[in-house]
C-alpha cells in the first residue's frame, strides 16, 4: 500500500477509495471503462504491452478530441470543457440550418419536374 501511495503522490493525483460491491461509488469510472472496452480498436494490437498502450492512447485521444458526445451537444470533451462550446454550438446550428435549407431546395426543385420524369436518375 505504501508503494501505491508513493506512486500516486509522485504522479500528482489523489487516491480515493471506494466501497467494495458498491456500484454507485464507481459508476462513472465503470462507464468510461466499458466505453473504452467496447470502442477501442485493440484487437491484435494487444500482442504486447507497448502495442496495447499505444492503441489505447490513440483511442483516448480520439475519444477526447474528435468523437462527438451527445451529452455535450455533439462536441468532443476537449472542445466542450477547454474550448468555446457556445461558439462551436452556434457554428453547428448554422451548418445544420444550411444543410436543411439545401435539402428543402433540392426537394422543391425536384417536385417541379413533370410526373414520371426524373432527370436525377438519367
Amino acid at each position: 500500500m505504501a508503494r501505491w501511495l508513493s506512486f500516486v503522490d509522485t504522479v500528482g493525483v489523489r487516491d480515493i477509495r471506494t466501497r467494495v460491491a458498491h456500484p454507485q461509488s464507481n459508476g462513472v469510472v465503470g462507464r468510461v471503462h466499458r466505453t473504452h472496452r467496447q470502442e477501442a480498436p485493440l484487437g491484435e494490437a494487444t500482442v504486447d504491452y507497448d502495442a496495447a498502450h499505444g492503441a489505447f492512447t490513440r483511442h483516448v485521444t480520439c475519444y477526447n478530441h474528435q468523437r462527438p458526445h451527445t451529452a455535450l451537444g455533439y462536441l468532443p470533451p476537449a472542445v466542450y470543457y477547454r474550448g468555446d462550446p457556445d461558439a462551436k454550438l452556434r457554428e453547428r446550428q448554422r451548418r445544420l440550418a444550411t444543410a436543411r435549407e439545401a435539402r428543402q431546395a433540392f426537394w422543391a426543385d425536384r417536385s417541379t419536374l413533370p410526373h414520371g420524369s426524373d432527370s436525377y436518375h438519367k
